[in-house]
């Protein structure tokens, strides 16, 4: 929580309920080009800053649906 993450090059990370506990907030996450940040099918409430997605983020499939919300919130302040 309040910090950065870049996933590591050429790796799939799953994201679950478990991985983000209540109240946690980052100031930014990263995925690099190689990788992949995948959402399971879970209740999920990210706080993030930044976001910033080079390589892939998914959420579902039409083989694999999601039945859970899934709750990215942007913290922060915009830019005039």
């Amino acid at each position: 929580s309040g910090s950065s993450v870049t996933l590591p090059a050429s790796t799939k990370v799953l994201v679950t309920a478990c991985s983000f506990p209540a109240g946690s907030s980052y100031v930014e996450i990263t995925v690099p080009q190689t990788s992949e940040l995948i959402f399971a099918d879970a209740q999920i409430q990210l706080q993030v800053r930044t976001l910033r997605v080079f390589g892939a983020l998914r959420m579902g499939s039409p083989t694999c649906r999601l039945y859970s919300p899934i709750a990215i919130t942007f913290t922060g302040t915009r830019a005039p």
